[in-house]
């Protein structure tokens, strides 16, 4: 089946402005390579080699009016002896319109990760859709209502597919020069659907429910750039108890402390506590977030010339992407190398 991020790709293509195409083309490259720790028993705790190459193909236009941002981004990743590997596509196109009275844009984001281990292999796709209007209330505040609809699928023995609808209001505010922290307040419905892998297979086959709760965003550039979101989400639906919840944290932190070298923190972390009304295992898995992927990294870079990074990089991380539904955590240490063209 041809994938989401391949069509989208190649319509955003055909949508930009008609200027000079190559003028506005930026294509980065990279790879790095380390070791890394697992301590999940299913997948060995002991060293193993890990690897990956990493390519992102870039478009951007802007005028004195509009904006139009596309990017495709390829990850194939190995993880040592424990016969793991992973192939990582994901695609975003991004559109931003200035009007008088305020401005809107359209944002689309799609991945498709594949991941093997052990011979059986599990496909996980999002197609993200939203839109958004901006508008200034004053000098230093400004609201963003956006509204959006996502769709994501995990293939593996079984498919459990999810379709959500969104709104998300956030008020923004400038505290000071350079700092801007916002709050809100998101709502989200969902519907999953369950397509069992044998016919004989009697479990729930749909959940619906909702995602609702506060939001607090942080952005601040100057000595140093910050930039972060955090939500704290009430979580209702047809197989959990109240009060279930989840907790999603985004965070980047990066400085320059030489002219040649720069330091950064990413977080990148969910958590959910759900109570669940039934004890049939199989019933937890009619959810899942968006984002499968959590990690706590701190990296230190050295800048070769103006267009070529090397890096050393550590943390800690987490994938949901197995067949199995054992996730894979551990610790990594890793060095790398990117380069802009």
């Amino acid at each position: 089946m041809p994938r989401i991020s391949e069509y989208y790709f190649f319509l955003l293509i055909l949508l930009l402005p008609a200027t000079d195409l190559t003028a506005q083309l930026s294509l980065k490259l990279g790879a790095e390579s380390g070791l890394y720790v697992a301590d999940n028993p299913a997948f060995a705790n002991e060293k193993q080699l890990e690897a990956r190459l990493d390519a992102k193909l870039s478009y951007l236009y802007s005028d004195l009016n509009k904006s139009v941002q596309a990017d495709i981004r390829i990850r194939p990743e190995l993880y040592g002896n424990n016969d793991l590997s992973a192939l990582k596509i994901k695609s975003t196109g991004a559109y931003f319109q200035r009007e008088k009275e305020f401005n809107w844009g359209i944002n689309v984001n799609t991945y498709y990760y594949n991941f093997s281990f052990n011979n059986t292999s599990s496909d996980f796709v999002v197609c993200d859709l939203r839109g958004d209007i901006l508008k200034s209330i004053n000098a230093s505040s400004s609201f963003i209502l956006e509204a959006g609809y996502i769709f994501r699928i995990n293939r593996a023995a079984a498919d459990l597919s999810i379709n959500s609808f969104l709104i998300d209001l956030m008020f923004l505010n400038n505290i000071t020069t350079g700092i801007n922290l916002g709050t809100g307040i998101y709502i989200e419905n969902f519907h999953s659907n369950y397509e069992p892998a044998t016919a004989n297979e009697t479990i729930r086959n749909k959940n619906t429910g909702s995602r609702f709760g506060p939001m607090i965003s942080i952005d601040y550039l100057g000595s140093f750039i910050l930039r972060g979101t955090n939500y704290f989400l009430f979580h209702n639906s047809d197989i959990t108890k109240p009060v279930s919840i989840e907790y999603l944290a985004s965070f980047v932190f990066g400085k320059k402390i030489s002219p040649d070298f720069s330091i950064m923190l990413l977080i990148d972390y969910y958590k959910s506590s759900f109570r669940f009304k039934s004890n049939v295992d199989s019933e937890k898995y009619l959810y899942f977030p968006s984002n499968i992927e959590n990690q706590v990294a701190a990296k230190i870079g050295y800048d070769i010339n103006r267009q070529t990074e090397i890096y050393f990089k550590c943390g800690y991380f987490k994938m949901d992407l197995t067949a199995s539904k054992q996730p894979l955590t551990g610790w990594n240490l890793l060095v790398g190398i990117q380069s802009n063209l």
